[in-house]
């Protein structure tokens, strides 16, 4: 230890000294040297050398003085110091150079290696300690390499307080301390390697490189006052580790500009703050990761206020793939609280925002230990276009230096901002701190900081992240406030006003984005909270946290569950519709196969009987007319119509349908019943469903109405074909009528379901205030796509099908309505208007009409059942009133028939509606009597039109069952005896037919010689009056015939008990033919009765008169000779066979037509 205390002026020299390997020294033996001392030696340490050595040898006469201070340099031997000068003054010299340490461990020395203290100098005239070329490389320094202090101990940063006022810095002083030309590398100390306090150092050209300060500094500890200053120029400073300042601490001080001082910082490093440098702050920045990152800033203005603004580089946020021109922090939550909310994982992912505030250096980097220090902040809305100041806020927080960040603490801090406002429209937050003084520089070299200032702001325009899922938004505040679960409160809706209530009867619990739903409901989206009840399928919806497809039964998708996975987009394979709302897996393919086998087979049945029954009834019409106009009475005794019955069956069907569309808990098999008589070609098209998603690209949804209008071409040339064949075997003759028959039916069959299907395309379904394709549930209805195919396919096909088609059919035959009993007429067009009267010919295309409504009806309203079954209702009923009106039909019994199906239908929705209404508001009692009542009114309509279809068919197989009847009356004659009842079925049809025809050719030849007495009898007979005798007598006939038709009928049932008791070997049942209004009449009538009437008759010539003009339409065709049904048809197959060769060339010209 070298120890310098003196009363009086010195110079004290140290140079080319070099200390190596010295190793923790525990000083033993003091020297005092009072003179001047200028001597240089070399000393090396031993590495085990524990007693210090000598650093000048030292004469003997010294060893009484040294011991005078010996007492007192006791106190001292605990700092342990290499070298130790203690008591500076003001006109003391100490000059130290070449001082070059190495390898010496000296951690110890807790007041450094090198002590230089009471540096007792307030205003230095010189340079008092002038440090020259030292060299430090590789010690282990203690408390610092180089230790210089005005006082005895130094008070290291653990706490700084800065001064805040300005003053000027004294210029032209000399430093206390100069260090020039030194090197300090590999070493190590606690505080910093060279620390000055209060004392002015001045450091030129001095390399600091990989030295370490574990405390504070890895480079230079300066602590000074006001008065005092630091300068450094020329100088390196590299690779260092320090605590705080990598390379300077500084304190309350700072330096100019590096680039004009000349000084390299490189590769510093600081374990908590001030990576190069701590210094006095200068200025602010933000940092939205705890420091991690700081965010640039620009200088607004320098005068007289210097402002500067937060500037960033657009980027993304969560969730969010628009870049956001400014910073973007959560509104109405503590911003460290924020957390963002990802959809796909359905949890919180938490944002980390870590706000901070933070004071930096001159090089940008960030300061800490500002204790007491303080920043406010203020608020406002701006126009960022404008620049305008929207809104002053007088908000304005005081915010303290927190020492456990280390920084400006905004964590917690609040925002209320709309993130709704329109992107024009900012939050500025204004940050004004104590700790900033911003230094005034001297213009010319050396660049000297000359005073300062803090006139300083920083600002910060930022935009708040918009309302998410679990969070309500309050447009008065504009914050987005988080829902709290544990109370029952959610919010699944982006923007939701205010957060929702759990609701208890769909929902089993809530999280505050998150809805778990009961068995039986269902909802689409996570951003959705209208739960519906799947009303046409409960057991579809399975409920649960996840909505959407991934809620629905195995094999389901859509909304409410009711479509099926047919693209395999839940993972479990592909299904189809297997009945109404049921899916069954694509891989079992018998069951959809069986299922289109039999809808095919029925439909062409159906074809095939209603084409084969109106070809012969088109038949039997011409050869009826043909033998009138041959001049011969037709006596045509009518069967039943088994294609108009089939007409009429269908037409109830696609009507009665409609049922299965209100929402009844029906068994399943029974709406499939529905759907299937009512729509066969749709059930179809769901069975092919499997066998169509592999055939295109397009979607299903699509591509089965295009595989639609497909299946009438593939009907047709599928009759066709075999008619085709049976014609080149020879087992059919061609007939024109079969081929626009089937062409007709076909339309008449599928046009229903065609427009059930492209309308269901056309409207849509609202569902939880989503719009649905109303065809398929799955698909949305609001998508360009769709858009496309509505105007490029559907529109165009509902208008050639619902419209033109139609249109072209009526216009036809309105050219042909004075020709319609025309052999081609009724060839080509005989199917629409065969079963209709002359005058309603165009009731067919009135019934396309009625079920087009009933449809499109239907499937617009299909989700608000009482105004669609009003609405069909009243269709019907429409059509009921104008059906009664005008008698279509030119049977009577089809008119009721017709009749009675309007009824039914009519009778079967009101019920329909009633149950459903009974259903939701909970009436039970009369659920049970209305689906009985149901059951009842169209059992009882299909048991009688199946009745009538099997008399039809029993009559066109007469021959087959009179063989059976006959080989029974031989065989089993006792039968007719024994059970008289059974007779009149036992009876040969033919037998009976030539009966009846016996005793009306003989009733007509009766009656016509009494008409020809009763008009002798009343008027004279003369030239003149022959001819209008001869054309009264016709008439009058005809009217007989209508009139006294009905009442004629009962007596036959009379006759037929008298005739009973006379026939007693065999009883027999007479069957009375079918006059022109299809009554049945008898030849045993009474004749005095039928005298009777007449003469009556006759006495009113003016109801006479006008009863023969009102039907003179319905019988003008009747002959003046009259000939047998045997002689007319003798006749008629004669021109048969003649036009039969005249077919193809009607062929042609029909399709001309």
């Amino acid at each position: 230890m070298i120890f310098l205390y003196h009363n009086e002026y010195i110079k004290f020299y140290i140079q080319n000294i070099l200390i190596l390997n010295c190793n923790n020294i525990q000083p033993q033996l003091i020297i005092c040297q009072i003179e001047m001392i200028n001597y240089s030696n070399d000393f090396q340490c031993n590495v085990n050398q524990n007693k210090p050595l000598s650093l000048i040898p030292y004469p003997q006469n010294l060893q009484a003085k040294s011991n005078c201070f010996y007492n007192k340099l006791l106190d001292f031997t605990s700092s342990s110091n290499m070298i130790y000068v203690d008591l500076v003054q003001n006109k003391d010299y100490l000059y130290i150079s070449d001082l070059n340490m190495r390898n010496n461990n000296c951690s110890l020395c807790k007041d450094g290696m090198i002590r230089i203290k009471n540096v007792d100098i307030n205003t230095p005239e010189f340079n008092n300690i002038i440090l020259l070329q030292l060299q430090y490389g590789n010690n282990k320094c203690g408390s610092g390499c180089l230790v210089i202090s005005q006082q005895q101990d130094i008070n290291y940063p653990t706490r700084r307080i800065l001064q805040y006022q300005l003053y000027q810095t004294r210029l032209n002083i000399p430093f206390t301390i100069k260090l020039e030309q030194s090197k300090f590398f590999n070493n190590t100390a606690q505080n910093g390697i060279i620390i000055v306090s209060n004392l002015s150092l001045s450091v030129i050209d001095g390399q600091f490189i990989k030295n370490t300060g574990l405390d504070t500094s890895g480079g230079i500890l300066f602590l000074g006052s006001q008065n005092h200053v630091f300068q450094i120029m020329t100088s390196e400073i590299s690779d260092s580790i320090g605590n705080e300042g990598g390379a300077l601490y500084l304190g309350n001080k700072t330096i100019s500009n590096t680039e004009l001082l000349q000084i390299l910082l490189s590769s510093n490093q600081a374990k908590s703050f001030g990576q190069d440098i701590v210094t006095t702050p200068q200025s602010l920045t933000i940092s939205l990761n705890g420091g991690k990152t700081l965010l640039q800033t620009k200088q607004i203005t320098a005068t007289p206020r210097i402002i500067q603004e937060i500037v960033i580089k657009p980027y993304r946020i969560l969730g969010n793939n628009t870049l956001q021109q400014f910073i973007t922090l959560p509104s109405g939550y503590k911003i460290k609280d924020y957390q963002f909310y990802d959809e796909k994982l359905k949890s919180y992912i938490p944002y980390n925002l870590r706000f901070r505030l933070l004071a930096l250096n001159n090089l940008k980097q960030p300061i800490g230990n500002l204790q007491s220090t303080y920043c406010t902040i203020k608020k406002r809305k701006i126009n960022i276009q404008t620049d305008d100041d929207i809104l002053f806020d007088d908000f304005v927080q005081k915010l303290q230096f927190n020492t456990s960040s280390q920084d400006y603490y905004l964590d917690d801090l609040i925002i209320s901002f709309d993130p709704y406002l329109s992107y024009e429209y900012v939050l500025q937050l204004q940050f004004v701190c104590s700790s900033i003084q911003i230094p005034i520089v001297n213009d010319s070299s050396p660049y000297n900081i000359i005073g300062y200032t803090d006139n300083y702001e920083l600002r910060m325009n930022i935009r708040t992240f918009q309302c998410q899922l679990g969070e309500s938004y309050n447009s008065q505040l504009g914050t987005c406030n988080l829902c709290d679960a544990s109370q029952s409160y959610y919010s699944v809706t982006i923007k939701a006003s205010k957060c929702s209530v759990q609701d208890d009867i769909s929902m089993k619990s809530v999280k505050s984005t998150l809805i778990e739903l009961r068995e039986n409901y269902w909802r689409p989206y996570d951003d959705n909270n209208i739960v519906k009840y799947c009303y046409n399928f409960p057991v579809n919806c399975k409920g649960g946290w996840i909505p959407g497809d991934e809620s629905c039964a195995q094999g389901h998708i859509g909304a409410l569950c009711e479509q099926c996975d047919l693209y395999n987009i839940r993972g479990s394979g592909s299904f189809a519709l297997s009945g109404q709302f049921q899916c069954s897996s694509c891989s079992d393919l018998s069951l959809n196969t069986l299922q289109i086998f039999l809808i095919i087979t029925w439909t062409l049945i159906s074809i095939v009987i209603s084409v084969k029954g109106n070809v012969e009834n088109v038949d039997e019409l011409i050869i009826r007319m043909k033998g009138i106009k041959v001049g011969f009475i037709c006596v045509y005794f009518e069967r039943v119509q088994i294609a108009v019955l089939m007409k009429i069956l269908t037409n109830y069907l696609q009507i009665v349908s409609s049922i299965g569309t209100f929402q009844l808990n029906l068994p399943p098999g029974l709406k499939s019943m529905f759907t299937f008589s009512g729509n066969p070609i749709k059930s179809a098209m769901n069975a092919l469903d499997c066998f169509l998603v592999d055939l295109s690209n397009i979607q299903i949804i699509y591509f089965r109405n295009i595989w639609f209008l497909f299946m009438p071409i593939y009907y047709s040339t599928v009759i066709f074909i075999i008619y085709f064949l049976l014609i080149q075997l020879k087992y059919m003759e061609f007939k024109l009528t079969l081929l626009s028959t089937t062409l007709i039916f076909i339309f008449i069959y599928v046009q229903p379901d065609i427009i059930g299907s492209f309308i269901s395309l056309l409207s849509y379904r609202k569902i939880s205030q989503v719009f649905w394709v109303q065809g398929n549930v799955s698909y949305l209805y609001l998508t360009p796509v769709h858009a496309k195919w509505l105007l490029s396919f559907v529109l165009p096909v509902l208008i050639l099908f619902g419209f033109l088609v139609p249109l072209i059919l009526y216009l036809k035959m309105s050219k042909f309505k004075a020709r319609l009993n025309d052999t081609f007429v009724l060839r080509v067009y005989g199917y629409l208007y065969n079963e209709y009267s002359k005058v309603t010919y165009y009731w067919e295309i009135i019934k396309i009409c009625q079920k087009e409504l009933i449809i499109i009806f239907l499937t617009f309203y299909e989700d608000t059942i009482i105004i669609k079954g009003t609405i069909v209702f009243l269709i019907i009923f429409c059509y009921d009133v104008f059906s009664k009106r005008f008698k279509p039909y030119k049977r009577v019994d089809l008119n009721k028939l017709d009749s009675q199906s309007s009824s039914v239908c009519g009778f079967s929705i009101v019920l329909g509606m009633a149950i459903y209404y009974a259903d939701q508001y909970g009436n039970i009692e009369i659920l049970w009597p209305f689906y009985l009542l149901i059951g009842l009114f169209n059992l009882y309509f299909l048991i009688r039109l199946l009745t009538l279809l099997i008399i039809g068919y029993l009559e066109k197989l007469a021959d087959q069952i009179d063989q059976i009847r006959d080989y029974i009356n031989d065989k089993y004659p006792i039968i007719g005896v024994k059970y008289p009842q059974l007779q009149k079925y036992l009876e040969n049809s033919k037998i009976r037919s030539k009966r009846v025809k016996e005793r009306f050719q003989k009733l007509r030849v009766y009656l016509w010689k009494k008409v020809e007495e009763n008009l002798k009898s009343q008027r004279p007979v003369t030239d003149k009056n022959q001819e209008i005798e001869k054309k009264e007598s016709i008439q009058y006939f005809k009217q007989y015939c209508k009139e006294y038709s009905k009442e004629l009928k009962n007596d036959a049932n009379q006759s037929n008990e008298h005739q009973s008791k006379n026939e007693k070997s065999k009883k027999q049942s007479v069957i009375a033919p079918q006059d022109i209004d299809q009554e049945k009449i008898n030849i045993s009538l009474d004749i005095q009765k039928i005298n009777n009437r007449q003469s009556s008759k006759f006495q009113q010539d003016s109801n006479k008169e006008k009863s023969i003009k009102n039907n003179k339409d319905s019988y003008e065709s009747i002959p003046i000779e009259i000939y047998s049904v045997q002689q007319i048809n003798l006749i008629a197959d004669e021109e048969e066979s003649q036009n039969n060769k005249d077919d193809e060339e009607q062929l042609n010209s029909f399709f001309e037509q």
